[in-house]
């Protein structure tokens, strides 16, 4: 459970580079160009119980009817940007 995550956290006193608030794009994204970067002692905090924030495949039409909210909108100039990160 998230609680008991929280616990082991605070018992065993660690201290982080980076703590980052939000799993949602910008924060995975942040978290990886840390990680890039050579900094890998991140925290990355969501209060959702999925990471990728807004992004969500929502069945409240009923499982037949899927619908995706949040970053499936989001478009370069050139391209889909969030292609390459799904690639990975």
């Amino acid at each position: 459970s998230h609680f008991n995550m929280i616990n082991q956290i605070q018992s065993s006193n660690s201290i982080f580079d980076a703590v980052i608030i939000g799993a949602g794009w910008a924060g995975l994204g942040a978290a990886h160009s840390l990680k890039q970067n050579g900094i890998d002692n991140v925290l990355v905090v969501e209060a959702r119980d999925y990471v990728g924030g807004r992004s969500i495949t929502s069945h409240h039409f009923g499982p037949d009817n899927p619908v995706d909210l949040g970053a499936s909108w989001i478009h370069g100039a050139h391209r889909n940007p969030i292609q390459e990160l799904v690639k990975r």
